[in-house]
């Protein structure tokens, strides 16, 4: 009872004759039209985030194993705050750290508005 059997005992559809007579054709518009699906899928996904923390979860290691250098990394900081005035922040030497370690540093210069301050902060550097 199969629906494109050309079994002579069952009455075939009209639909059923005429994809058993050109059934090449089928084929190859169906494959056709998969491969443009496809390739609209692939146009759509510019605009999908993929996180990759989501993407890398075999790169995370379960233990600290930098305490050394954060300990070392403190103790600068307290060496290198005495030359400062209070409320001061070493910027050079923060951003000198992070390059040694092998990170990128920007600057960006901001004005907080403190809610429960008197006057805005204009923070340049």
């Amino acid at each position: 009872m199969g629906l494109l059997t050309s079994d002579r005992n069952e009455k075939t559809s009209v639909l059923a004759k005429l994809l058993t007579k050109h059934y090449g054709k089928v084929s190859l518009l169906s494959y056709l039209i998969g491969l443009a699906v496809c390739g609209l899928l692939l146009l759509e996904s510019e605009r999908t985030y993929f996180s990759d923390n989501a993407l890398l979860p075999g790169l995370v290691q379960r233990e600290f194993t930098l305490s050394q250098l954060a300990n070392d990394t403190l103790q600068a900081l307290n060496k290198v705050s005495d030359n400062y005035i209070e409320n001061q922040i070493p910027y050079e030497w923060i951003i000198s750290q992070f390059k040694q370690i092998g990170l990128e540093v920007y600057k960006h210069n901001f004005t907080l508005n403190y809610p429960f301050g008197s006057k805005p902060v204009n923070i340049i550097h």
